[in-house]
């Protein structure tokens, strides 16, 4: 079972699984690796996709349940009137805090489209003699692979990213259970589409990050 966050007539809110797709893409796969899928078979309901994560990152995701709503929350993300936090965990220290505001590329088909990318970022608590730091990500923008391209852009890959990060690290972390990709949405704030009440939601934390607290 999908975690449901919060529910009403017009959107809901879940905590989507590390390794699940929104939607289904081009490659065969089951009904139970897709996020829409499954919790239409869940709730009995039809639901629009609002914003997007990637299928290793877990975490707090705000679909719709109507095309009216879908427009109006999307909008809310296009115009930056949404707020998400994340939880990572990066090699390396990073910084007390600090903030990436750059150009990069967008995705594989827009190699030559250069978009404008913000990422804020707070150290939590530092693991592993200093080798590792538990920080919290606040992207004003939202691109492609934003985060991970930033912190691997610092010099910092997240910890189980396999395409931006240490390979070498990822193994070794996994040998010793932690075999995921260390990005989870933990917060979203967002207007509702009736009366434009503001929500703030938060999802738990996820085992494999509570080991990196202080």
């Amino acid at each position: 079972m999908i975690p449901i966050l919060y529910q009403d007539s017009r959107c809901i809110v879940v905590d989507k699984p590390r390794g699940m797709m929104v939607h289904r893409g081009t490659l065969p796969c089951d009904d139970s690796e897709v996020l829409l899928q499954s919790l239409r078979d869940q709730t009995g309901l039809k639901v629009f996709v609002v914003h997007r994560l990637d299928r290793p990152t877990s975490g707090i995701i705000l679909l719709a349940l109507d095309p009216a709503a879908e427009a109006e929350l999307r909008g809310q993300f296009e115009r930056r009137r949404t707020g998400k936090t994340y939880l990572a965990v990066c090699r390396g220290d990073p910084g007390e805090s600090g903030l990436i505001d750059n150009l990069m590329s967008g995705r594989d088909n827009e190699p030559d489209r250069l978009v404008r990318c913000v990422t804020a970022w707070k150290r939590l608590a530092l693991a592993d003699e200093g080798k590792l730091a538990l920080v919290e990500v606040t992207p004003e923008t939202g691109r492609f692979h934003q985060i991970r391209r930033h912190f691997a852009g610092l010099g910092h890959p997240l910890l189980g990213d396999w395409l931006y990060g240490d390979h070498e690290l990822n193994q070794c972390w996994e040998e010793r259970g932690v075999a995921r990709l260390m990005l989870h949405a933990l917060s979203l704030s967002f207007f509702h589409p009736d009366d434009q009440r503001p929500i703030h939601l938060s999802a738990s934390w996820p085992e494999e990050f509570l080991r990196f607290q202080a």
